[in-house]
């Protein structure tokens, strides 16, 4: 990661507009991220209740175009 990158993590409301978060911002639910690193992420949500997720490792394969 190069120096002064932030990674940030994609959050998705069912019906709702996604969000991009680092650690320490605020989740339109009134939740927090707590931290992102390249393959996690963990937050908080407006209940107040703890999440983590591991993210997708392997990257998708090609489509070859015919």
């Amino acid at each position: 990661l190069p120096p002064g990158k932030v990674l940030r993590a994609v959050f998705v409301d069912p019906g709702g507009p996604e969000t991009r978060a680092g650690a320490g911002d605020a989740l339109p639910d009134g939740g927090r991220v707590l931290k992102v690193s390249r393959f996690h992420v963990s937050w908080v949500d407006g209940q107040g209740t703890q999440h983590e997720q591991e993210l997708l490792a392997d990257p998708l394969p090609q489509v070859a175009n015919p």
